[in-house]
């Protein structure tokens, strides 16, 4: 009916000042932490504002601290590492422990790759801050093929994402009606198409090297699996243990806040060399996430621009994946007691009988501790 009368249900904007936007940015960018890392090899490039915006970057940039991590397992103890991190690993330690091969990355995106990617891009979509419309880079893809190429191929070699995209303009949408606190907003960021296709490109690299990485128990972004193979899975372990006699099921939900948003760079570059990843990759996916430079928008105010070195921007490509890589260190399956995962959604499932909670209690504990 839709489609036949050309309804399009007008969604609710934000309103408010630049001061509003400036309040938006800060909330949004409120898990950010701030100390000084070894800065990156190459200092000749600097950034640029994005398009149309008036405002400048800040000078001193930063970057996360280096917190411990902590891995679980029902066969290995806990088990802590800690040490600094180097923005550019081709030739030095990322973990701080023993030394890592250099190896050189086995990437090398083709020019038929690039206009693949360039043809699927939906003209109708917003530009990012690069102010580059996809239906542009759609209708010119025999031109600029051969240009991105080049680009992609220098950017994953020098392990440097370009500022301008990783730059992302946060529009904030109402979670429901009539918002009126900060957290009633969801963050969604516009980035740029460019940087989208060469995700699209680094996703198809890294998904074969990391699928046995992945947690089993992780029925999200994986192919062919859904939220109902999650729910079949947990309702039929919980119905099978129920038919013996004395027999009950305890399941504990849990429901990370703002997921994405937390992910820190260096605890993600660390569990990447840990997965034997390529150590441009682990550079490359460093550099993405760290400085990253955002603004919010409402309707036509901008805020200032702020500097992010925590998290992954929501809507972009990797981010899933991402996300998935960095929760994965932590998994328990056994036969009475599980964890399966749903993105940030978690739920730990324990098949008790005759009131022995001790399983099921001690994998509660640790993954709050982890």
């Amino acid at each position: 009916m839709k489609t036949i009368t050309g309804f399009k249900q007008k969604k609710q904007e934000v309103e408010g000042g630049r001061e509003r936007a400036n309040e938006l940015n800060q909330f949004f960018n409120r898990f950010d932490t701030k100390a000084p890392i070894q800065p990156p090899v190459n200092t000749s490039s600097s950034p640029h504002p994005p398009a149309s915006h008036p405002a400048d970057y800040p000078t001193n940039r930063s970057a996360p601290t280096s917190p411990k991590i902590l891995h679980s397992s029902r066969s290995s103890p806990n088990t802590t590492t800690t040490g600094p991190l180097l923005h550019h690993p081709h030739r030095e330690n990322i973990t701080g422990d023993s030394p890592l091969p250099s190896t050189r990355t086995s990437l090398f995106i083709k020019t038929t790759q690039v206009k693949r990617e360039l043809l699927r891009l939906r003209p109708g979509k917003a530009p990012g801050p690069d102010g580059v419309s996809p239906r542009v880079l759609k209708g010119c893809t025999g031109q600029l093929a051969g240009v991105l190429q080049h680009i992609f191929n220098l950017s994953v070699e020098t392990g440097r994402v370009p500022a301008i995209w990783k730059t992302s303009c946060i529009v904030p949408v109402p979670k429901n009606s009539g918002p009126s606190i900060l957290n009633d907003f969801r963050p969604v960021a516009l980035t740029s198409h460019c940087m989208k296709v060469l995700e699209r490109l680094m996703l198809q690299h890294l998904r074969p090297l990391v699928r046995d990485h992945i947690d089993p128990l992780q029925f999200a972004y994986q192919p062919r699996l859904g939220v109902e193979d999650a729910i079949i899975f947990m309702l039929h372990r919980a119905y099978h243990h129920l038919e013996g006699a004395g027999s009950m099921v305890r399941i504990m939900f849990f429901d990370f806040s703002s997921a994405f948003n937390t992910i820190r760079p260096i605890l993600l570059a660390r569990k990447l060399s840990v997965m034997q990843m390529d150590l441009d990759i682990v550079a490359w996916i460093t550099d993405y996430l760290t400085d990253r430079p955002q603004f919010v928008r409402l309707q036509s105010s901008l805020s200032d621009v702020a500097d992010s070195n925590t998290g992954s921007p929501q809507g972009t490509v990797l981010s899933p994946c991402l996300f998935t890589l960095y929760t994965s260190d932590f998994r328990y399956n056994s036969g009475t007691c599980h964890l399966q995962k749903f993105a940030d959604d978690s739920s730990i499932v324990g098949c008790i009988t005759e009131d022995n909670y001790e399983e099921y209690s001690g994998l509660v504990q640790s993954f709050v501790r982890w």
